[in-house]
């Protein structure tokens, strides 16, 4: 009679202990399914965002050449223009070279010279 009364006590302290068990397992299993269902409906989002965003960067890309077109004579104008003032600067110095020149010679100014 112990040994059933010990036995029946072991089965129902499994029996306890594997509902434990399914029931732990059940939650995580619940869990885990609600964390895969936002998963993919923040992947979804995501996924939305970085259509929006690769048009946007097209439609930049597009602008940015377009503006570019647009500027390029400008720029290439502004180019010849720099060069000019370049070449009028150096210009300026030999023109005023011999005078400057003469100048520092009077002043006795040699190492300028």
């Amino acid at each position: 009679m112990e040994t059933e009364s010990s036995l029946i006590r072991q089965i129902q302290d499994l029996d306890s202990d594997m509902q434990t068990l399914v029931y732990e397992n059940y939650n995580k299993f619940i869990l885990a399914t609600d964390t895969i269902r936002k998963m993919k409906s923040d992947f979804r989002e995501m996924e939305d965002k970085m259509g929006l965003l690769s048009t946007n960067i097209a439609l930049i890309t597009e602008n940015s050449a377009n503006v570019s077109n647009n500027l390029k004579d400008k720029r290439d104008k502004v180019s010849r223009l720099s060069a000019i003032h370049d070449l009028l600067k150096k210009l300026k110095f030999l023109f005023e070279l011999p005078n400057n020149l003469k100048q520092f010679c009077e002043e006795n100014n040699y190492e300028e010279v």
